[in-house]
């Protein structure tokens, strides 16, 4: 069964869509008892509620504007997988990064060697715990 459908209008309450839209369809054979058949992958996105007279207005709107909406949904999609696999190596670093600078804090004091500037260190590590805590 050929899928080339690039939009699917949903109405999810009285005169409010979303879209599904579909992109870059490649076909793929499947052997099965019954034989061959073709069937398709493709991108997609879902698009944000958006309010429309009539389903025929949204697919109209949905259509007409299917390749910025697909693209600017992917591009946002992908600055949310960016920030959250940034969040984790900053954490994986900081875990690290915390250990090497407090063992080389340890080694400096024991070589009675003060450190310019680290004046009330562990106040502001516990300002800035603090501060993570509060936010998630």
């Amino acid at each position: 069964m050929p899928h080339d459908k690039k939009v699917e209008v949903i109405e999810i309450s009285t005169g409010m869509f979303k879209a599904y839209l579909h992109a870059n369809h490649v076909p793929f054979t499947i052997e099965s008892e019954e034989g061959q058949r073709t069937e398709y992958q493709c991108d997609t996105v879902l698009t944000a509620p958006m309010s429309f007279a009539s389903e025929e207005a949204a697919t109209a709107f949905f259509t007409e504007h299917h390749t910025e909406l697909a693209e600017a949904i992917k591009a946002r999609e992908a600055v949310g997988r960016a920030k959250s696999n940034a969040e984790i190596a900053h954490a994986k670093l900081d875990a690290s990064d915390y250990a090497v600078i407090k063992a080389m804090e340890a080694f400096l004091a024991s070589q009675g060697i003060e450190i310019p500037g680290r004046e009330g260190a562990e106040d502001l590590r516990q300002t800035i715990r603090d501060y993570r805590a509060m936010v998630q």
